[in-house]
């Protein structure tokens, strides 16, 4: 009968119960010619050290058996009995699940690395389950969180794969349960340790590895996929970061920044790690270690069923030599991210030019939230009304401003006429301009003060337009029959613009007709609201009732003006010269 190997031996050790008889016969045979583990072994994660266990030669490469207990080149082959008992790896794979109150992390031993890591209190964009941030098909052909490389990128040979033997330790006092992974074989030794709290986002993971007993530098990755990776437009925000503490600034590196080339950013950073929309990993060094390596590419991966691929970040990070970070993972909140340390509050991006647009209108609605009333939809609702009255004073100006311009115009039509037929080129186009620029400062006319009320809307627009794209409190915030105000309705058809255009028609009707107005301006003015409605189709639920109160509260606005303001305008025209009348010819 030919010879079997050990691996061939732990199969058959697996099968079912009807097939045991024949299992034992083999294993007697194979007892007579190779030594084997004692029988009452259980084939779980174990400890695999024996002298009798056969290890790689010295001139293997990379180091690393194929197979725990089996030796490269067969059962014949010579083996070092000091190098044997180097080996630490368990026989079979096994996976561990770690529960805190926030998250369910489950570990596999094969690669020591993280299967998938679940938000207790998050559901994901469908909403019809749990947050996982781990996306599984990505995993499965980039690899899993927390895989091993080294620095530029390459995979320390065979290590994602080793079978690691894995150790529970139980929570104790504050600290939460920890989870230690250990292997060695033929001079590569590798531990990896996820320390957990009871309670809180924050963990600590220390990872070092050694060759012949020299520290290697390496990275601990994540390069599957991120977050919440169904979320509407999830990829155009999936990035790595890291905080530059002589900035004081948070940078990033986009998944599009990556496609062509990895980028490496070395630093004392505060902080470095990976994000999407929501959500961030953020690696935090400890101990030591003073510079950061982050490094960032891009993977291909299809991000919900039904949807095309997309690229995503993928990171790497680590130091010189041993990994020692508290690493935050979790949603980006203010009220959670500032108390672990204030730097991290950054991750929230309300925008470099209009953030000072935007924060103080999340404050506004958290405080409405808090104090007010507890929903956002109304929130919004409410701030959107406290905005519009507050500039109405504004708006009122612009109102008056728009009825002299219009008891102006047929003396603008005067001057059009006289220099009616003139090209661009022409000296007299510069008079023309002058002459009118004249009249509106005789009589105190702004002729862009019709474009007030629009121009004042626009900043809180792209405000509330920000503070809907990243602030957490927004995701999957109910509103009436809106389920999710970060994202359009998910209805067959979307009520909320529908009624934003119809208020924006209501508004037109109300306000004052232009009598001398260009007929073209005219129609333009009329298709505006429809074009607004197919903007608006795609933009996020709140970002239109936000708009669509603006629109009610002008149809107000536009009652009390023309309640209030009813006096005309009235603009005499100039007397023009009397025209000579020529005598009749005798």
């Amino acid at each position: 009968m030919p010879e079997d190997t050990d691996e061939q031996f732990m199969q058959r050790r697996l099968l079912i119960a009807s097939v045991l008889s024949a299992m034992a016969m083999v294993a007697y045979i194979y007892m007579q010619e190779t030594p084997a583990p004692a029988p009452d072994e259980p084939p779980t994660t174990q400890q695999a050290v024996s002298s009798d266990a056969p290890s790689a030669p010295a001139d293997t490469p990379d180091g690393l058996s194929q197979e725990p207990g089996t030796a490269p080149g067969g059962p014949d082959r010579t083996f070092d009995s000091s190098r044997a008992a180097e080996i630490k790896a368990a026989r079979v794979e096994s996976e561990s699940v770690v529960e805190t109150d926030v998250f369910k992390v489950t570990f596999s031993n094969k690669g020591a690395v993280v299967k998938s890591w679940i938000l207790k209190d998050y559901e994901n964009a469908e909403q019809d389950g749990e947050l996982d941030l781990v996306h599984r098909a990505g995993a499965e052909d980039h690899g899993y969180p927390f895989e091993v490389d080294l620095p530029g990128g390459g995979p320390l040979p065979k290590l994602d794969d080793a079978l690691f033997v894995m150790t529970r330790e139980p929570a104790f006092g504050a600290a939460g349960p920890s989870v230690v992974f250990e292997y060695s074989d033929a001079g590569i030794t590798a531990t990896k340790v996820f320390r957990f709290q009871k309670e809180g986002y924050l963990l600590r993971v220390e990872s070092e590895v050694t060759r012949n007993g020299v520290p290697q530098s390496h990275l601990l990755t994540w390069k599957g996929g991120f977050g919440d990776t169904a979320q509407l437009q999830n990829s155009l925000s999936s990035a790595t970061l890291y905080y530059d503490p002589v900035e004081l600034s948070v940078e990033r590196n986009e998944a599009s920044d990556a496609e062509d080339e990895r980028l490496i950013n070395i630093g004392s950073f505060t902080y470095a790690g990976i994000n999407d929309l929501f959500f961030a990993a953020c690696f935090l060094p400890s101990g030591e270690q003073t510079e950061l390596r982050l490094e960032t590419s891009a993977v291909s991966i299809v991000p919900a069923e039904g949807e095309s691929e997309q690229n995503f970040a993928a990171m790497g990070i680590g130091s010189q030599g041993r990994n020692e970070f508290d690493i935050f993972v979790g949603p980006k909140s203010v009220d959670i991210l500032g108390p672990i340390r204030p730097e991290l509050t950054e991750i929230v991006d309300f925008g470099t030019v209009w953030g000072f647009i935007a924060e103080p209108i999340f404050w506004m609605l958290r405080w409405t939230h808090a104090n007010v009333v507890s929903n956002y939809g109304w929130s919004i609702i409410a701030v959107a009304v406290f905005i519009n009255f507050a500039t109405f004073p504004l708006k009122w100006k612009s109102m008056k401003s728009m009825k002299k311009m219009q008891a102006l115009q047929p003396l603008v039509k005067e001057i059009n006429e006289r220099y009616k037929g003139l090209s661009m080129r022409d000296p007299k186009k510069k008079q023309q301009q002058e002459e009118m620029m004249a009249l509106y400062k005789k009589h105190g006319v702004n002729p862009l003060g019709g474009c007030l009320p629009m121009l004042l809307q626009l900043p809180f627009f792209i405000g509330f337009y920000n503070v809907l794209s990243v602030a957490i409190e927004m995701r999957q915030a109910e509103w009436l029959w809106v389920q999710d105000l970060s994202t359009y309705e998910h209805l067959p058809i979307r009520v909320l613009p529908i009624a934003m255009v119809a208020t924006q028609y209501w508004q037109q009707a109300m306000s004052p007709p232009t009598a001398s107005a260009d007929p073209a301006q005219m129609r333009l003015m009329k298709f505006m609201p429809l074009m607004m409605g197919f903007f608006f189709y795609g933009f996020s639920s709140g970002l239109v009732l936000f708009w669509l109160t603006g629109n009610l509260a002008a149809v107000l606005q536009q009652v009390i003006q023309n309640r209030f303001s009813s006096e005309e305008v009235v603009i005499q025209a100039p007397r023009g010269r009397r025209k000579k009348k020529s005598k009749p010819r005798g």
